[in-house]
């Protein structure tokens, strides 16, 4: 059996039982075709502990991995695997991976802007000179709607209309990150943006079902469209930023602000505790402040 066939099979199954997203499935083949094409092992039995130990050492020396990508390998193979012997496709003792231990990573905080960099960013995205008179209010509210809510990209690209209430202040998330959906309240500021740009897509005579639509047309957004817009603005900016980055910022502004963890767990959209508590370390330097703010009984 293919190797990459049966990749594709177990992508494609784990998409129907809503266990990846598309972006999961897409990454899982894509990590395959790059394990198959380097290590030639094309079908199934061709693919042993030593080949998969080869392939790591290989991109550690030769490649310059970094220890995520590593890890994110590791996953993808192990994912595959364990499906193969779920599926009976291999035996329990045959499968490769079984025997290698997962790879360990020293603990990455999330990279966050701080509050002077993030009012810095908004400044220079609502002055920068976009090419269309659409852009310059779409774009402004691209990213306050990132740094104000905490949405994953995949999540804002995918908001419809429908999805987010003005009058109840509210933006419903459809399909997260495993396929959860949870409701994240609209801050003030940000309600102030997606009102004007509501008011811009009515006099662009916007009509796509997409809350966030492209210039031309009314066409859904995607990752190339975002990629393009970010590019420009960190042209201008002396600062790096992602999208992913200002989500981490929101998160990280608002347990500095005294934000509940499982408040914020819920507006984040994680499944455990444990992913919402890593803002709690970045934090750590406010623990005097808010001891000696404490009032203790005499």
């Amino acid at each position: 059996m293919k190797t990459l066939d049966l990749a594709k099979q177990c992508a494609n199954e784990r998409l129907i039982d809503r266990s990846f997203s598309d972006r999961t499935a897409g990454n899982l083949i894509s990590a395959i075709q790059t394990f198959v094409r380097r290590t030639k092992a094309e079908e199934l039995e061709d693919v042993t502990r030593e080949v998969i130990l080869s392939f790591f050492s290989d991109g550690m020396k030769n490649l310059s991995w970094r220890p995520n990508t590593q890890l994110n390998y590791f996953k993808y193979l192990k994912n595959l695997f364990d499906w193969c012997e779920d599926r009976k496709y291999i035996k329990k003792c045959r499968n490769p991976i079984r025997t290698i231990s997962r790879p360990k990573i020293g603990k990455i905080l999330p990279r966050r802007l701080s509050e002077q960099e993030a009012s810095e960013l908004m400044n220079t995205v609502i002055n920068c000179d976009w090419s269309y008179d659409f852009e310059k209010k779409r774009n402004p509210t691209i990213i306050g709607t990132l740094l104000f809510s905490g949405l994953r990209i995949s999540e804002l690209l995918n908001l419809k209309m429908e999805d987010v209430d003005l009058e109840k202040k509210n933006i419903s998330v459809k399909n997260g990150k495993f396929r959860k959906n949870r409701e994240v309240p609209i801050h003030r500021k940000l309600h102030i943006m997606l009102t004007d740009y509501l008011v811009a897509r009515k006099r662009f005579n916007k009509k796509s079902e997409y809350f966030f639509c492209s210039v031309r047309g009314d066409k859904k957004l995607n990752y190339k469209d975002i990629n393009r817009m970010v590019n420009k603005i960190r042209q201008k900016i002396p600062f790096y930023f992602s999208p992913h980055c200002l989500r981490h910022t929101f998160a990280s502004i608002s347990t500095e602000s005294g934000m509940p963890l499982v408040v914020l767990q819920r507006i984040m959209g994680h499944g455990d505790i444990k992913s919402t508590m890593v803002y709690v370390e970045i934090t750590d330097k406010s623990v005097k402040d808010w001891m000696d703010n404490l009032n203790l009984p005499y």
